[in-house]
């Protein structure tokens, strides 16, 4: 409010009149002088008749408003917008005169109402009766004017609600001239301006009803006299105080979208919606004065109006608070901001801070909105006649000071195996980090939540060991608890490579993540490892495996298989082991082949749906030796090194014998001869 004792005589919404237009008449002027009997009318285009509207068709018939015929006076040659006509003010016939408005009597008809002003030498004379009513001569002068008033408007010139209106019967009229026009400190250069847009100073002629505007936050005295001294006396003493229309929070940048139908959604407001601090901390606000026109008030002297804004009673206006909302803009916390005071720049740049120790300070990652009421421009107890008006806006959002990950799980793999090359590793457990949010003190953020956390899906980056064959590794993201956030990966894509035998080996191969800072928020690191590898009774390993083929002999005539085995190495290249363990399939790959030694086909090789293990071998009707049999297109896991090429993958192979006198005992038909793998 504006802590000045003044009693302000001016009404909230002020008196509005007609103005006329050019080419119309506004209304009809009639100045009567009774030294030498003679009335003049003009017919006036403006409100102050600066302008005169001339017409060959102009008449007007004034009529002595006592009902009897013959008291009229007619002006018939008006046509330069003057005319004038004698007139004896008898005693005893002392009536108001009136504008008749009957039929055609008076053309054109005035667009203001009442239609006709009355002077008498000039000055004005609302009772419109130019007589005596036969007492003393000192009835015959007009009484005395005097006014002092204090009158408070907006600063501004082109809107409606600029400037301080002044629309007084008891000056309306008059002939004045300015005495004095000057400013607070005796600043005498004063850009005070009527309606019509002209620069007032003093010995300037002026009349009223008129609207006088300031492009200035301040006060004027405006001193008026009659121009004329004889006769009515009048002087007008006025105190104009200009304040501002309207106090706006100001964004940067200037234009902020923080929400839509649904709320805040990071993806399309993370642009828009600009991060204005962190939670913990206080907060930079900035509010500005603004005109009637919407022009922000600038090198004014805002600060010796003592425009103060402090929370007290809830209905006395003047307050500012500072609220704290969730993604779907519903309300999380709410603070009275203490008392401030603007500058002489029009604008007030203030911390939050609140009465309550502690509570200036923003405490959850949110949208901030900042909310000001209309405040009195004059002393309340004057009943607020005129109001600054107030604001509220979203202005943006907090973040968190910083990221941390205060949980990690290493995998756990179903099986406890892993094969190179083998795709689609089962998790128990897969690999995750939780991640919280933190204010400027170390302190956890549950509302680091839903949208507000949605940064992190465009800045957060997991690393596997280049011995993973699994191209970009997409982290998933899950929040079972407020503020918590689980980050894994989808484990059904991971496939370890093949390319050159390796033993058997632990699987703490590491998992790395990397948040990137963002939104003003520091990020973090952090690592795992993919597998289990502290419990010796539960230890996740990988190994390098393939089928071995076993070399076989058959009898002529009668069916048999050829067997396989899943080896893969232990605890050195040296160690082969056997795999009973794990299923797998032959049939994954293409039918078995079999080769003759002269390059000729063998027929009746087939991997049949009981035993997958195997290779079906029908009937033969003749000893044939060394056929070499072997499966394209196993997958990779099941393959071996290829001996002649270092770091690529064969297929497995072994030699079938039909002979006529296999081995006695069948489990003697199969076996490796060459102690090699193929």
């Amino acid at each position: 409010m504006i802590n000045r004792n003044w009693i302000f005589l001016i009404a909230l919404i002020p008196l509005l009149s007609y103005a006329g237009k050019k080419g119309e008449v506004d209304h009809y002027r009639l100045d009567y002088n009774p030294d030498e009997e003679v009335m003049t009318l003009l017919s006036c285009e403006d409100e102050s008749c600066t302008n005169l509207y001339k017409s060959n068709k102009t008449k007007v018939k004034i009529t002595k408003d006592n009902n009897n015929e013959g008291n009229e006076i007619y002006f018939k040659n008006v046509s330069n917008g003057k005319d004038s006509e004698a007139y004896n003010a008898n005693e005893g016939t002392c009536y108001p005169l009136r504008l008749s408005l009957k039929g055609k009597s008076t053309t054109p008809q005035p667009s203001r109402e009442p239609g006709l002003k009355c002077y008498i030498k000039g000055v004005l004379n609302p009772s419109c009766k130019f007589c005596s009513d036969g007492d003393s001569e000192d009835d015959d002068r007009p009484e005395d004017i005097s006014v002092d008033m204090d009158l408070v408007g907006y600063v501004g010139f082109s809107s409606e609600e600029a400037g301080i209106r002044i629309d007084n019967e008891e000056i309306n009229g008059l002939s004045l001239i300015i005495e004095n026009v000057k400013g607070e400190d005796d600043n005498k250069n004063v850009e005070l301006r009527d309606q019509s847009g002209k620069l007032l100073k003093k010995g300037d002629k002026f009349t009223f009803p008129n609207t006088l505007y300031y492009n200035r936050v301040g006060e004027i005295e405006f001193d008026l006299k009659e121009i004329d001294g004889e006769g009515q006396k009048v002087h007008i003493k006025l105190d104009l105080i200009y304040v501002p229309y309207k106090l706006a929070w100001v964004t940067e940048p200037a234009e902020v979208f923080c929400y839509d139908a649904n709320g805040f959604e990071y993806n399309i407001h993370e642009n828009t919606c600009p991060v204005i601090g962190k939670a913990g901390e206080k907060l930079s606000l900035k509010l500005q004065a603004y005109d009637a026109d919407g022009i922000a008030i600038k090198n004014q002297n805002v600060d010796d109006l003592e425009i103060e804004i402090d929370c007290k009673e809830d209905d006395e206006p003047g307050c500012i608070k500072i609220r704290e909302l969730n993604a779907g803009l519903n309300l999380i916390r709410e603070f009275e901001q203490t008392e401030i005071k603007f500058d002489d720049q029009g604008v007030v740049v203030f911390k939050t801070d609140s009465e309550d120790e502690g509570e200036g300070y923003i405490k959850n990652v949110a949208l901030i909105e900042a909310y000001v009421s209309p405040t009195c421009a004059d002393d309340p107890d004057d009943d607020c006649a005129l109001l600054i008006n107030g604001d509220t806006a979203i202005l943006g959002r907090t973040v968190p000071a910083s990221l941390e990950v205060i949980e990690t799980h290493s995998g756990d793999i179903d099986g406890d195996v892993v094969y190179a090359g083998k795709p689609g590793v089962e998790f128990l457990t897969k690999p995750s980090f939780t991640l919280v949010g933190l204010d400027v003190n170390g302190k956890e953020l549950p509302s680091y939540s839903g949208e507000f956390a949605g940064g992190l899906k465009g800045n957060t980056s997991l690393e596997l060991s280049d011995d993973l064959d699994v191209g970009v590794v997409v982290p998933t993201f899950a929040e079972n608890e407020a503020g918590k956030h689980v980050i894994s990966f989808d484990t059904s894509k991971i496939k370890f490579n093949k390319i050159t035998p390796f033993p058997e080996t632990d699987l703490d191969l590491p998992v790395n993540l990397t948040i990137t800072n963002h939104d003003e928020t520091r990020g973090t690191a952090a690592q795992t490892t993919l597998g289990n590898t502290q419990d010796p009774e539960d230890k996740d390993t990988l190994r390098f495996g393939f089928i071995t083929l076993m070399d076989t002999e058959i009898k002529v005539g009668e069916a048999g298989t050829m067997a396989s085995t899943l080896h893969y190495y232990g605890d050195d290249l040296n160690s082969l082991k056997e795999d009973g363990d794990t299923d797998y399939s032959l049939s994954d790959g293409d039918l078995p082949k079999g080769s003759l030694p002269d390059g000729t086909s063998f027929p009746g090789l087939s991997v049949k749906s009981g035993n997958k293990k195997v290779i079906d071998v029908a009937p033969y009707s003749s000893e044939q030796k060394n056929i070499e049999v072997t499966i394209e297109n196993l997958p990779a896991w099941l393959k071996p090194a290829d001996q002649e090429k270092a770091g690529e993958l064969t297929n497995p192979s072994a030699m079938l014998d039909i002979l006529s006198n296999p081995r006695l005992r069948a489990s003697d038909r199969t076996f490796n001869r060459r102690e090699v793998t193929r």
